[in-house]
């Protein structure tokens, strides 16, 4: 969601006349906004806001938009791609960055045991890092919460 968000708002600014690079960091700043509440309650379920999540968050963010701005300069400077196609290839490369890092680290156990350890597993890199929620729930034998 906060990919379209990014993209459509990209969009609209660069062809209402703003210059693309600002346009860039104008939308992911706006998708970043959206995506930190949504991500926290919805996505990784990871319980409370903490100062230190936010943290996290911001640097992933940051992190993201530096290698969002790198990427679209290549293909738009060197390159010679219109920027609209440009930020189409790039948002989605960046928005997978972002969210494994998001997943591994912002959301994950440290951040927990701020908050009281609600939300996800406890280990750092849970088997559902790579393939989901219901990855760990295979790993299960029924009735019980050990994995195996």
């Amino acid at each position: 969601m906060n990919t379209v968000l990014s993209f459509v708002t990209f969009a609209i600014a660069v062809r209402a006349g703003v210059p693309y690079l600002l346009a860039s960091c104008g939308a992911f700043a706006l998708g970043a906004l959206n995506g930190y509440t949504l991500n926290r309650i919805w996505t990784f379920r990871s319980g409370p806001f903490t100062r230190q999540g936010l943290a996290r968050y911001g640097v992933v963010q940051g992190l993201g938009l530096a290698a969002n701005t790198l990427l679209l300069v290549g293909l738009v400077e060197v390159i010679g791609l219109a920027s609209i196609p440009a930020q189409a290839i790039v948002l989605p490369a960046v928005s997978v960055l972002t969210f494994a890092l998001n997943r591994g680290w912002t959301f994950g156990p440290a951040v927990l045991s701020e908050a009281g350890g609600a939300g996800r597993p406890s280990s750092a890199f849970p088997r559902s890092f790579w393939w989901g929620r219901r990855a760990e729930s295979y790993a299960r034998s029924p009735g019980s919460t050990e994995a195996r």
